[in-house]
């Protein structure tokens, strides 16, 4: 995600995250089709392709992520109303410190925003 993020700089990257029982095990980035420094839209034909190699496999989606070139990586007002799967984990990597990244991860539901803790193994 970090690199992704870095490689898409100064625009935002974006991406699928999946896995089992809540630990990631792959990351999909995906095409940004909004070439806007602040937005992302994701390429919805490469995500379907992606859903469906996902549904095929051992694992599940279990996240979103994209990232915030020069702010910190809380979701933004769009952020929270474009949130549409409530039982997924949205990640965000901020490369407001472009030296040191910052990766956190929430759960968006109902527009209500809960901090969630990533263990990196």
């Amino acid at each position: 995600m970090v690199r992704h993020a870095i490689n898409c700089f100064p625009f935002e990257c974006c991406g699928v995250i999946s896995g089992n029982d809540q630990y990631s095990y792959s990351v999909h980035p995906i095409k940004n089709l909004d070439y806007r420094k602040h937005r992302y839209s994701m390429d919805m034909d490469q995500l379907d392709i992606i859903i469906s190699k996902i549904e095929q496999s051992s694992e599940e989606i279990i996240g979103f992520y994209h990232s915030h070139t020069d702010t910190d990586s809380y979701p933004s007002r769009i952020d929270i109303e474009m949130a549409n799967w409530q039982s997924v984990f949205y990640v965000i990597v901020s490369l407001a410190e472009r030296n040191l990244p910052k990766i956190k991860a929430f759960k968006i539901s109902d527009k209500n925003v809960t901090e969630c803790e990533i263990v990196f193994r």
